[in-house]
């Protein structure tokens, strides 16, 4: 059993600390919180105040350095970095997401290697009428060499992936 708070951004939440607690106090499951890492410094101030009812955080990365932040936005890896730092300096080990599309498919072996101590998972982006809006978006989605070629680098990972499950159709 587990719980994961997740967004839009957790962290943007004025109300989240008591949020925590409060799923804590009814259920007596510690929350994983899922956030982009853009704000640092909430983030270490909720884990000062709240860790004793949280179970660990994940980030979204998808790849490194330039290509997160072609993907996220400017400065969104740096940021992310500052968050992992503070998610490992208060005593949890960081959770790390990719999503796979055509601008980072080919980035996962190494990107899993960079954040090989953290809780390393991957999914391919799931475009599909009920994502983004309703419409499908081309602009992002893998073509079948691409699934081939992250099912390939999957099978070299040394870590089993939740997600996996959506990638046997592609086989």
């Amino acid at each position: 059993k587990g719980i994961e708070l997740t967004g839009g951004e957790t962290l943007l939440r004025s109300d989240l600390p008591e949020i925590v607690k409060a799923v804590y106090d009814e259920t007596g499951i510690k929350p994983v919180l899922a956030t982009n890492g853009m704000l640092p410094l909430v983030l270490d101030k909720l884990l000062a105040t709240h860790k004793q009812y949280i179970a660990g955080v994940t980030m979204s990365f998808d790849g490194l350095g330039e290509v997160n932040n072609a993907i996220r936005g400017k400065m969104t890896f740096e940021l992310g970095m500052k968050s992992i730092e503070i998610i490992k300096k208060h005593g949890f080990i960081p959770g790390v997401s990719m999503t796979l599309m055509k601008q980072n498919y080919d980035k996962l072996k190494e990107t899993y290697e960079f954040f090989k101590d953290c809780d390393f998972t991957y999914k391919p982006v799931q475009s599909t009428p009920y994502h983004f809006g309703g419409s499908q978006n081309e602009d992002i989605s893998l073509t079948d060499h691409m699934k081939k070629n992250v099912i390939a680098a999957a099978q070299t990972l040394p870590i089993t992936n939740l997600y996996d499950a959506f990638m046997e159709e592609w086989l």
